[in-house]
């Protein structure tokens, strides 16, 4: 695990950027859970789904919607955000390190915008390969041009650091086909944010 990175979402970052439930209001909580239910929960097949990784839980709103279909295991590389999703849903996760192969569906929603470079998204997109799910769940910010943050750990950097294409996931994620694919304009109309739903070639 990268040490810098977890010690910068552990002890750097404010709970309210790490999607804890009670520094969320309620248009936030239900924005961000209709987008997912939208573009996501609706896309996917549960009947062949049975286990889920929650990627990246924060405090855990999107852990407590996938425990409501399937088993769902919570995984961030912050200690305390595990402990904040445990005590809203009641599920116990592990660290990102600690993750195993046989999950059907690996979800990262609002997440992967947060990582520090490409070269951590490719390990982790490795990571995923390895895993080997049946269906991916992948939201990002929407780019033409494929960027990220030299100076991640100043300020606030961390809130916008990857911007990406479609493609340029598709392409590493070669076992891979495009099942569905949506974009949605941020609240303030800056950013738009891609949902991309994919599923192993068997």
């Amino acid at each position: 695990m990268n040490n810098k990175l977890k010690e910068h979402w552990e002890e750097k970052v404010p709970k309210g950027h790490k999607h804890f439930i009670d520094t969320m209001d309620v248009d936030k909580i239900n924005r961000l859970k209709n987008r997912v239910n939208n573009f996501f929960i609706t896309k996917l097949n549960f009947d062949e789904i049975k286990t889920a990784y929650d990627w990246g839980c924060g405090g855990g709103l999107h852990t407590k919607t996938l425990s409501e279909i399937c088993d769902v295991i919570p995984l961030d590389i912050s200690n305390e955000s595990l402990l904040m999703c445990e005590k809203y849903t009641g599920i116990k996760g592990k660290l990102v390190d600690e993750v195993l192969p046989n999950v059907d569906l690996i979800f990262c929603a609002d997440v992967i915008h947060h990582f520090p470079s490409l070269e951590y998204l490719n390990d982790i997109l490795t990571m995923w390969l390895d895993i080997n799910p049946k269906y991916m769940c992948l939201q990002y910010k929407v780019s033409d041009v494929i960027t990220d943050n030299d100076n991640y750990y100043e300020k606030n950097n961390y809130l916008h650091s990857l911007f990406l294409k479609k493609d340029y996931l598709l392409e590493r994620l070669p076992s891979y086909s495009e099942i569905s694919y949506n974009e949605e304009k941020s609240k303030n109309g800056e950013i738009t944010h891609g949902f991309l739903v994919i599923k192993r070639k068997d």
